[in-house]
């Protein structure tokens, strides 16, 4: 690739700069690529687009595009988008490349892919912030930069998977990983549409001139731009085939080196010699190896030299009393009997007595012949207790019987189980039960009523087999009205039904359907409430229209910041508070010693931010944590430090700062400060040179501060533009803004100040300095133009921290737990009891919620407190688990001297974040 960039700046200095176009084919150097022109899908030659010209370019042989006014619609046609999105299916590497000349000030969207005011990926360009934003959804990836300078500048952003490079004016500014992939959201998005200068309809609406605005697919796109930029690293899409590659080879080279193994083993056989060695059976007797014989009705074999015998295996045989001949092995049957139409085995013996034979006579089954001998009956009858008159001869039984003899008290042992016996007049009969079939004595199976159709169940049952019987089940939805018959059950009516709470069920033959109720969605089972605005900043809808807001925010929607700082939070609480410490888990405590309501402990300043705050110790005083972990502010004794005062003037300490005194009897001594020749009077107050604010507090005494936020802000108004210069000395370099908005002022020629309007809800309108909360950013309006940055999150102290679903800041777990917040709804006349989901909650009660059990609400004199468990959500599936932030310790320089010494105030965030309950110090 280095000798490609060489050839492309070999060819520049004959003017050709190395490509050439033939379609969107480009060739670099011998290497092509696929480029489109964005500019080309608007044909500005022949249409007209509101707020958009052509003017003069960088490029002489090209014009440049000219953006301008408060409204513009500029959207490419959708057959370029399908262009752009099946070049991206073929390769992941793509570059956005242009020449920018951007009004000063500006905050616009250079190149948007998105669906409404949600982007898959979007180009923007901070002149207020003077950083490049590369967003997609609702991250914001800021790389401090400052495009927007009304010079042209040469921009190439060039993505590979999750990485980006940034060039402006061929040099490499950024190299960074993504949190996402650029391609694969774009290509995943569907009814995506492409912005030029522009996020969406008067959203960040891009001021100034662009040219040649291209999408190059490929690897090393800012060629085509800068083809004399090195290329030694690849990309990530080529690192990542490579790593394909090498992992081909080397499964390629296992199978090569398993397959080698077995060679290797079968070639190790071969070699071997095997030498055969013969047995002997006897004194006599020698065999060979592999000889088998029989020895002793076992089977032998010789093996190796090794005799080795086994029993040998019998066939199976099926007689009752098999025959093993003389000098054989195994058993043998001997030919079966047929007497009287049944077969008898060999040895099996049939008595008289019990089968019906003319005679009392035994026969016996021998090698196929019957052998029988005859009995007296006198002798093998059992006595008889009726008279000889009434003995019955029973035909073809040895035996007479007497009438009414009970022959199943002895033989109904001999019955099925299943089966019943029935006594007859001279023997007894066994019969199977009622659902069972057989010859009632060695079988009685139960008969399938269901299979054969037997049952008389009715419609809307089923038939369920039965040992003996069968049962009529009802479907679902239908319940038993008899054996046979069932009836459609009402579930909405007997309650059975798992409708939601909101929902309307409504009954039908055999089931029934869920409605979720007029403002809430759902499948009917589950039914949430629906707020027709999205409940901002990790708050949720808990009733049709009413959100619950996180600790710290406030508003209908949530959208509005608590100022925890403001006297009328007298809902803070005071005294000591416990935080984590991530690094050995140990807790440590902050004492409050502090007026009764107030917000940060005594000597530290209340900083507010969006969703919490912190507290910071005042100028002068410095953070100290005691041995037990108690943190408190404390005096700073600025006299210990050397040279604090000049020479003639005696430092004394006084708390939270100190004073530089004349000594006694020096005439000279000034009663003012001086600094660099410069004689201030008593109070006044001026801007050093190292863009520190400075004030004469005493005769000699000087205190100065980096903080210029509150200098500035006097001498250079954002909302009215008037730059002052009353005051002693200049340094209005140091306060940026000023310059910023005198170059705005002079663009805009001096004219009214333009509001801003809301990015979601056009209704709501900003004025010029306004600064509100949306969609996890800080937003701010500026003479009409509306700039959004990534919301200021506190840190979170913990090593599992997560961010749940619709928040915009991790979570420690824990935090909020119990801690109730008040949605100031819901109340009703007599402060007593609270309504939800259309249920009545009296005063005290709390409820989890049915949408998410996560959620609970308390019911507190007709106001509804909810709070999230955050143990609960972290156990869930939807929560993200992200490294968290050590305890994070900030210090502030600040100058204090005459001489420019330094002292430090310290600040320190304590508790977990969003928490009304913690404090930072």
């Amino acid at each position: 690739m280095f000798c490609i960039a060489l050839v492309l700046l070999l060819q520049c200095l004959f003017g050709s700069c190395g490509y050439t176009f033939k379609g969107e084919t480009l060739s670099v150097g011998g290497q092509e690529f696929v480029q489109v022109d964005l500019f080309d899908s608007l044909h500005l030659h022949n249409s007209t687009y509101q707020g958009v010209k052509l003017g003069k370019g960088v490029r002489s042989l090209g014009p440049g595009v000219v953006f301008s006014g408060d409204f513009r619609d500029v959207i490419i046609s959708s057959e370029w988008v399908d262009r752009i999105r099946g070049h991206l299916e073929e390769v992941n590497d793509f570059t956005i490349s242009a020449s920018v000349k951007q009004n000063p000030n500006n905050v616009g969207t250079l190149l948007a892919f998105s669906r409404g005011l949600i982007s898959a990926l979007e180009i923007q360009s901070s002149g207020r912030k003077n950083e490049l934003r590369v967003i997609s959804n609702s991250i914001v990836e800021a790389f401090p930069f400052r495009l927007a300078d009304g010079s042209w500048h040469r921009l190439a952003i060039s993505f590979s998977a999750s990485q980006v490079e940034i060039l402006v004016d061929c040099r490499v500014v950024y190299r960074r990983v993504l949190r996402f992939d650029p391609a694969s959201m774009i290509h995943n998005s569907q009814n995506i549409s492409v912005w030029i200068g522009q996020k969406a309809p008067s959203n960040f609406l891009y001021q100034g001139v662009m040219q040649d605005l291209r999408l190059t697919f490929g690897p090393y796109g800012y060629l085509s731009q800068c083809p004399q930029v090195d290329t030694q690293c690849p990309t990530c899409s080529e690192y990542n085939a490579l790593k394909m590659s090498f992992a081909s080879l080397q499964s390629q080279i296992e199978m090569l080196t398993a397959r080698l193994s077995v060679a290797e083993a079968r070639l190790t056989n071969v070699e071997q010699c095997e030498c055969k060695k013969s047995c002997k059976v006897n004194a006599t007797s020698v065999v060979g190896d592999g000889s088998k014989w029989l020895q002793d009705c076992q089977e032998c074999s010789c093996k190796k030299g090794e005799i080795l015998c086994q029993h040998i295996q019998c066939p199976a045989i099926n007689c009752t009393k098999p025959v093993t001949a003389p000098g054989e092995c195994c058993p043998t049957c001997l030919e079966t009997c047929y007497f009287r139409g049944r077969t008898y085995d060999h040895g099996e013996i049939e008595s008289g007595i019990n089968i019906p034979m003319p005679e009392c006579t035994d026969c016996e089954c021998i090698h196929g012949s019957m052998k029988c001998n005859k009995h007296d009956p006198d002798k093998i009858c059992p006595p008889l207790s009726c008279p000889l008159s009434e003995q019955i001869v029973v035909p073809e039984k040895c035996c007479k019987v007497c009438p009414g003899t009970d022959y199943c008290a002895t033989h109904k042992n001999q019955c099925h189980p299943n089966a019943t016996c029935v006594n007859l007049q001279t023997t007894f009969t066994c019969q199977c039960n009622e659902g069972y079939s057989g010859d009632g004595l060695k079988s009685c199976q139960d008969l399938d009523e269901c299979l054969l159709k037997r049952s008389h169940c009715a419609r809307d049952s089923v038939c369920v087999n039965l040992d003996g019987s069968y049962d009529c089940k009802c479907i679902d939805g239908f319940r038993k009205l008899n054996k046979f018959q069932c009836e459609d059950a009402d579930e909405c009516a007997d309650g059975s039904h798992k409708c939601h709470k909101q929902a309307t069920c409504t009954n039908t033959r055999g089931s029934y359907v869920c409605t979720c109720n007029s403002q809430y969605e759902g499948n009917g089972f589950q039914c949430s409430p629906v707020c027709n605005r999205t409940c901002e900043n990790g708050g949720f809808c808990i009733a049709p229209n009413v959100c619950s807001c996180r600790s710290g925010w406030t508003g209908d929607l949530c959208q509005m910041d608590v100022d925890e700082c403001s006297s009328s939070s007298s809902s803070l609480p005071t005294g000591n508070q416990n935080i984590n410490n991530n690094n050995n888990g140990n807790n440590q405590t902050m004492s409050g010693d502090s007026a009764e309501g107030a917000v940060c402990p005594k000597f530290a300043i209340c900083v507010n931010k969006p969703g919490w705050h912190l507290c910071q110790c005042k100028e002068g005083y410095q953070l100290v944590l005691n041995q037990n972990g108690d943190a408190h502010c404390q005096d700073v004794n600025e006299c210990e430090e050397d040279n604090v005062c000049s020479d003639g003037l005696t430092c004394i300490n006084v708390e939270g700062t100190y004073e530089c005194r004349c000594e006694e009897g020096n005439p000279q001594c000034s009663a003012g400060c001086i600094e660099n020749d410069t004689v201030h009077q008593l109070g006044s107050k001026w801007m050093s040179e190292d863009c520190h604010v400075c004030t004469c507090v005493s005769p000699g005494t000087t205190s100065c501060v980096s903080d210029t936020s509150e200098f500035c802000s006097q001498h250079c108004s954002l909302k009215s533009g008037i730059s002052s210069s009353t005051t002693t000395g200049g340094g209005h370099q140091c306060c940026s803004n000023c310059n910023n908005l005198n170059a705005t002022l002079r663009y805009e020629s001096h004219t009214k100040l333009k509001s801003c309007r809301h990015q979601v809800y056009s209704e709501i309108e900003y004025q010029s300095g306004d600064v509100w909360y949306s969609n996890c950013q800080t937003c701010e309006c500026l003479n009409g133009e509306t700039d959004c940055w990534s919301i200021d999150c506190p840190p979170a102290n913990c090593h599992n921290a997560y961010l749940q679903p619709g928040d915009c800041c991790y979570r420690c777990p824990g935090e909020e737990r119990n801690q109730d917040k008040c949605t100031h709804s819901h109340r009703n006349g007599t402060f007593s009891e609270c309504h939800l989901l259309e249920e009545t909650i009296q005063s005290g009660t709390r409820v989890t919620l049915p949408q998410n059990n996560c959620i609970s609400c308390k019911c507190q004199d007709g106001e509804l407190c909810c709070s999230y468990d955050y143990d609960c959500v972290h156990k869930s599936e939807t929560a993200f688990l992200t490294p968290s932030s050590n305890l994070r310790v900030t210090t502030t320089t600040t100058k204090t001297t005459t001489t420019g010494d330094s002292t430090t105030v310290s600040s320190i965030t304590l508790g977990g974040s969003g928490n009304s309950s913690s404090r930072r110090l």
